[in-house]
Parts: structure tokens; sequence; C-alpha cells
């Protein structure tokens, strides 16, 4: 009796997911379906790995920086399978065309399906400004954090953008993580002509207050008593108190960044200076 040789050919398809995504892997050894977790940053590049399968099957998948490849390794139904591709693009998830993956083991054990499925789940993006209120002409700092790159829809990128907006304006910025997921924030930067008010730091030597603008601690120095009654942007009263004559300190910081205005009230003259607390 003749030995016949059979040929027989399966098919492996494993899952590979970063959050709500999906890889799918197929090969040419092994009808089993298994799921590949997302694992973190190896080598900049995004890797995952599966570690429970039945008989000890395992497989991981990682960006090998020493040969410029992508490596999908490791052993399923009790044979070990090594592919590799020299496409440098992050699976997150990736579409690798079959013919960029060989095999390095010759074992029969062919690459026959490798792309992704699935969206993303974005990070939380947060933007502010460093001023609730410009006058016309003044520029403030807008920030964005919770991702790694930021796009701005003025076109601006980074995470730190100065604006100066003639109207009021609202900026939406587009926030993307490691793993290419995005999400977006907006901010509306208000603006005020700020007519009819005149900033004066120094009048008639009078009265000088600095810095302007200021973290919120501005210094007073006064030549003669002064009334000074100090409002917001609303028109409500913060502060109301008199300066004998000397150098004195107002404090703003327990207020909101933005424009306040100081009515300064001596026995003779009033005069309203803008101050700005950032």
């Amino acid at each position: 009796m003749k030995n016949k040789l059979f040929t027989l050919t399966l098919a492996v398809i494993f899952t590979l997911s970063v959050k709500s995504q999906t890889i799918i892997i197929g090969g040419s050894c092994l009808s089993q379906t298994y799921t590949l977790n997302y694992t973190g940053q190896q080598y900049g590049q995004n890797s995952y790995s599966f570690a429970s399968g039945p008989g000890g099957d395992n497989l991981d998948v990682f960006w090998w920086p020493y040969s410029s490849e992508w490596v999908v390794t490791g052993q399923i139904g009790g044979m070990n399978v090594d592919w590799h591709s020299p496409i440098q693009t992050s699976p997150n998830p990736p579409n690798f065309s079959i013919g960029n993956w060989y095999e390095t083991l010759s074992n029969g054990c062919a690459l026959t399906q490798f792309n992704g499925t699935g969206t993303c789940n974005g990070p939380l993006i947060s933007a502010t400004s460093s001023s609730t209120l410009l006058c016309t002409g003044q520029t403030a700092t807008l920030t964005a954090s919770g991702a790694n790159t930021y796009t701005w829809s003025n076109g601006s990128t980074g995470s730190n953008i100065a604006v100066s907006p003639t109207v009021t304006t609202t900026y939406t910025v587009i926030g993307t993580n490691t793993v290419g997921c995005s999400n977006t924030d907006s901010i509306t930067q208000s603006v005020s002509i700020c007519a009819g008010i005149t900033q004066i730091d120094n009048v008639n030597n009078e009265i000088n207050i600095y810095p302007n603008p200021s973290n919120g601690i501005f210094n007073i120095d006064a030549v003669t008593s002064t009334n000074l009654i100090v409002y917001n942007t609303l028109g409500a009263i913060v502060v109301n108190k008199i300066f004998e004559s000397g150098s004195h300190q107002l404090n703003l910081t327990n207020q909101t960044n933005g424009i306040y205005f100081v009515k300064v009230i001596r026995s003779d003259k009033q005069q309203t200076i803008r101050l700005i607390k950032e």
C-alpha cells in the first residue's frame, strides 16, 4: 500500500482591538478566531497582544525598529508563526496590503488578511482662553489639552495659539491622541470695542497703577487721598476703597480674568482707568 500525501490548508483569523477599533488578521494555518488587545506604545507605535488561547496559543503585533519592520509573531495550534512588513504606518487600525507581508518561517503558514475596522473613542479635549474678554486690538492665548496634537479652525496647530479677533469669535480645536483617535472642543473669545474708555496709567502724576496687565495684584502710588471704585464688564462693583497718599496694592486675584474699569475720584476730578487681569 502506497502512502498518500495530503495537503490541508486552513484559515486563521485574529481580531486586534484598540478601544472600539478592531484589526482582522487571517492566516492559512488554523481555523480559529482570536481577539488581540491594544497594549500601548512600543518604540513609538501601537502594540497588541493575545495570550490565552487553547493549547497556549499566543500572538503579538509590534513595530521592531532594529529592522524597521512590523512583526506578527507567536504560536497558533502548536505552530510558530512569524510575519514581517516594512510598512511604517501605525495600525490604529492599519490597512496593510497582503503583498507587503512576508513569512520568515518555512511552515507554509501565510498571512492572508490584515485590515482594520471600527471607529475611535476620541480623547476628552478642553479649550481655554487666557482672557475672558478682549478689547479690539488685544491678544489672548488659547490653550488646548487632553490630546497629543492639535489643529485649530483658524489653521493654526499646537496646544497654544495667539489670537487677536476684532469681533467675538468661536474657535474649534481638533485633538488627536497617540492611537489616531480625535475629538473636538470649542471656545468663544469675547471682544469689546471698549468705546469711550481711556486707559491712563499715570494721571497728572497724582496716581499710578501698575503693572497693567497684571495677574491680579496691582500696585498703586497715590499722591493724594483717592477713592477707587472698580467695576467688572457687567457694571458690578467689585472694589470700593479709599487709598490715602502713599503706596498700596489693589488685589483682584479672586476675580475672573478680563477687563475691569477703575473710577478714580479725587476732590476736584474724576478719571476712568482700564485694568486688565490675565
